[in-house]
């Protein structure tokens, strides 16, 4: 059980046509971090944006409930 070839792809819709929906999206699950833990990898961050950030973050997490989330989606939300 388990045996064959897993294929790790980017989160892009391209990969899951190539590979028909058998690839596994290697994706950060940058929505599973807190703002603490995005404050020390982005330590430039003021606090205004951080709360822009929380905001659109916990947004994303409510509209999109499929995880793994894809990243883009919280880009076009901050853009």
């Amino acid at each position: 059980a388990g045996a064959g070839i897993q294929v790790y792809s980017p989160q892009h819709e391209s990969f899951k046509h190539k590979y028909a929906s058998k690839n596994t999206p290697l994706a950060l699950q940058f929505d599973h971090f807190e703002m603490d833990d995005i404050a020390e990898i982005l330590p430039g961050l003021t606090e205004p944006q951080q709360r822009v950030l929380d905001v659109a973050i916990r947004y994303w997490r409510s509209a999109d409930k499929t995880e793994p989330r894809d990243i883009n989606r919280l880009r076009f939300l901050l853009g």
